[in-house]
């Protein structure tokens, strides 16, 4: 099979982000199959209550960074979340969370 596309990988790390009703537990656990170690590990302590938007409101948009680095932004109902995805082991990753209000 292919591998995941970064929009295919990033719309699924968001979906699993934006579940901030789940417990902190369940939600680490829907983000991780999707996110490098190393963001798993600094996302292991958030509180998804603190999530700040509830749905996605368009597309995403893809800005490739070169070999194996990309940007995925999607806006939201709160603003804009940007994705910094990595391949890591042949797979696309989420690396990087970031949002910003707009």
């Amino acid at each position: 099979p292919r591998a995941a596309t970064p929009e295919t990988v990033a719309g699924k790390f968001l979906r699993a982000w934006l579940a901030s009703q789940l417990d902190p537990a369940r939600w680490h656990a829907g983000l991780t199959p999707y996110a490098t170690p190393a963001l798993a590990e600094k996302l292991s302590a958030v509180d998804p209550k603190g999530v700040p938007a509830e749905r996605t409101t368009g597309a995403p948009t893809l800005v490739p960074r070169g070999a194996g680095s990309a940007m995925v932004t999607v806006p939201v109902d709160s603003g804009r979340v940007e994705l910094r995805l990595l391949v890591l082991n042949g797979r696309w990753l989420v690396d990087g969370v970031s949002w910003s209000r707009g």
